[in-house]
């Protein structure tokens, strides 16, 4: 039995190290290469789960990784990339994966071995250290006393400890222990469907504002036993792979956040009969109720993309709690949405508006051109761009970005509405995104984006209209990026004309969505402080 463990390199194995190496060696996200790899496609639906998983495992833990395995290696300096790539493989199946060490140890060998032969006895003996001290390594008995409780919590995450200091620290310990619970797990999904003309169709309710529907037909080809994106799916036979909810009065919002900090709209609806009133808390589990018009959850993503609706862009991927930041900005009127990107809150929004009704025009401001063609090709296919503009500038320089925008008037144009979606620390999706907690720096979360941060939403402010909104998000659950900015926004010149409507916190946690933080922001009237 044993020479049959070591008699070859199992395939789910063999892709996942050739994308690690590959990340490594263009310095690449592995998502992206995930999605492009052919390799990957080739692979049956459970060994292609298996790669993604150790994938996107070995890079989230990369640094917990490399503290376990540099602990039993001589010269950890001298060990090559594509080595430490298939070490990494196999400790995180040893550490977090809880893999039989028989197997682990033998895959990781020959693993080393088909990048280095030289290495794998090396390998052998690093790996079966790493195996006998794994209870060990996630207790942080080689930490001081003082510090081991919370390098445990960290080692148990895959985070850096500094990271988890900070979680901690803004979160509270009951959140930042649900998020670490769900590091390691899946993030579940969710798009936003546009609205289609469904005159004439049976399943059109009078309900639906202007007539509008959309359904996604599942191909009977690929219905049968299946394995989700890291295991076995729940049934969703005949549904497209979605548990689909709509938007009803008094419906919960999209909500898996901080208890202290309840979301409602109430407070700045009042008179603004156009917003959603929506309150409660949402945790993400499939078929459950309470998601707005046109948000699904999807709990078989490979046979929902099977129904060609993404790539007909008649949907967008996008998390239940993104899309919920997107819709407290949507209302009647002007919209100046700040930090566009490749579009999907553009695209959210433009959905949401229809659904409901509403008349409104759209300027999306993105620093990349390439991302703003990508943004309007895409809401041209799907029907949405109607009122939408899209200007490619630079958001700390607003007199400049809008030069076209302000000169026919003469003065600075005004807006209903800014939703300003800063640049941020992404803590909110590391589930997500496995590149950010090992990438990410102290400095940056203390000092770069905060103040970056601080730039754009003092500059959006100037383009507030009297009475209207300014909507500050963030997909970090820090609050030096959330709750602190807008407090020192709040405290500037610019800041004394803006009282606070409401703020609103999410974190991952176990089968919910993800972190993201909004505060929206109410202009008093003219003459009025």
């Amino acid at each position: 039995m044993g020479s049959a463990l070591v008699s070859q390199v199992s395939p789910a194995r063999r892709v996942a190290l050739a994308v690690l190496v590959e990340a490594g060696r263009r310095d690449a996200r592995v998502r992206e290469l995930l999605d492009s790899s052919k390799a990957l496609r080739a692979l049956d639906r459970r060994d292609a789960s298996f790669a993604r998983r150790l994938v996107l495992g070995a890079t989230a833990t990369e640094g917990c990784l490399d503290q376990a395995l540099d602990a039993h290696l001589s010269k950890p300096g001298k060990v090559a990339p594509r080595v430490r790539a298939a070490l990494r493989l196999a400790a995180f199946e040893l550490i977090y994966l809880g893999q039989r060490r028989e197997v682990a140890v033998s895959q990781g060998v020959e693993l080393v071995r088909s990048q280095a032969r030289a290495a794998a006895g090396l390998a052998n003996a690093v790996l079966r250290r790493v195996a006998d001290d794994r209870d060990a390594f996630l207790s942080a008995l080689d930490v001081d006393a003082g510090e081991r409780s919370l390098a445990a919590r960290a080692r148990r995450a895959g985070l850096p400890v500094w990271l988890l200091s900070r979680i901690e620290a803004s979160l509270g310990d009951t959140a930042a222990s649900e998020l670490c619970a769900a590091q390691l797990e899946p993030a579940p999904i969710a798009i936003c469907a546009a609205p289609a003309p469904c005159e004439g169709r049976p399943d059109a309710a009078a309900d639906k504002p202007g007539g509008y529907c959309r359904g996604f037909e599942r191909p009977e080809e690929k219905l049968g036993d299946t394995v989700g994106l890291f295991g076995p799916a729940p049934s969703t036979a005949g549904n497209g792979g979605l548990a689909t909810c709509g938007f009803h009065a008094g419906a919960t919002a999209c909500t898996s956040g901080v208890a202290e900090n309840p979301y409602t709209i109430d407070e700045f609806s009042a008179g603004h009969p156009e917003t959603p009133t929506v309150s409660g808390s949402f945790t993400g589990q499939p078929g459950q109720t309470g998601l707005p018009a046109g948000c699904e959850v999807v709990s078989d993503f490979p046979a929902f993309v099977a129904t060609g609706a993404l790539e007909r862009v008649e949907a967008v991927v996008s998390d239940v709690n993104a899309q919920t930041v997107a819709l407290a900005a949507t209302r009647p009127g002007s919209c100046l949405e700040i930090g566009a990107g490749r579009g999907t809150k553009t695209y959210v929004m433009a959905a949401a508006a229809m659904h409901r009704g509403l008349a409104r025009e759209h300027v999306a401001l993105e620093l990349y051109p390439a991302k703003c063609r990508q943004n309007l090709a895409r809401l041209e296919r799907a029907g949405l761009s109607d009122g939408v503009r899209v200007i490619a500038g630079d958001a700390t320089d607003l007199d400049t970005a809008l030069t076209e925008l302000d000169a026919p008037a003469g003065e600075r144009r005004l807006f209903d509405t800014v939703l300003v979606d800063a640049p941020c620390s992404g803590t909110g999706t590391m589930r997500r995104h496995p590149e950010i907690p090992w990438r990410l720096a102290e400095r940056d979360v203390d000092e770069s984006l905060p103040g970056l941060q601080l730039r754009l939403l003092q500059e959006a402010a100037r383009r507030v209209a009297p009475g209207g909104l300014l909507v500050y998000a963030t997909c970090s659950v820090l609050s030096a990026e959330n709750d602190r900015v807008v407090d020192c926004f709040l405290a500037t010149e610019a800041g004394h004309a803006f009282g606070v409507a409401s703020r609103h916190q999410t974190h991952p946690a176990p089968g919910a969505f993800d972190g993201h933080y909004h505060a929206v922001l109410r202009r008093a009237d003219e003459g009025v402080r």
